[in-house]
């Protein structure tokens, strides 16, 4: 009997988040008016997996706005109204923070691609206050 092997829900966000904060940084240069888009749905699978579903409490408000997610919307929401600003230099704040998450995620889950870029991600989560301050 073979037995299929099913990530937890919070698992299969960090994957779906990972890959689209890959896809952000390469719009952000590439697409920049696709990048907006790519960024809240990235933002929105990031918070509802570190949040979990939302609730009507003063604590799930105040771990909401600590949010970097969270923050990173109300950030997005200039570009709405000034569409002429989606540009990589608008979007760098988020593509730190991107940079910063992918490199925990292919620490922590893609040990074929860290053997690889090892020096660059391990400089990056060193220096990961420095970088989001």
């Amino acid at each position: 009997m073979i037995y299929k092997v099913v990530r937890p829900m919070k698992d299969q966000f960090y994957y779906m988040e990972g890959i689209m904060k890959i896809a952000f940084i390469l719009s952000a240069i590439l697409m920049p008016g696709l990048a907006g888009t790519i960024c809240f749905f990235t933002c929105v699978l990031g918070f509802c997996r570190q949040t979990g579903l939302p609730q009507w409490n003063a604590e799930y408000a105040k771990r909401a706005l600590e949010n970097e997610f969270l923050q990173n919307i109300f950030y997005m929401v200039p570009f709405v109204f000034f569409p002429g600003a989606k540009n990589l230099l608008f979007y760098m704040p988020i593509c730190i923070h991107f940079w910063v998450g992918i490199a925990e995620f292919i620490n922590l889950k893609v040990p074929f691609l860290y053997s690889k870029l090892a020096k660059y991600v391990d400089f990056t989560r060193n220096n990961r206050r420095n970088l989001m301050h």
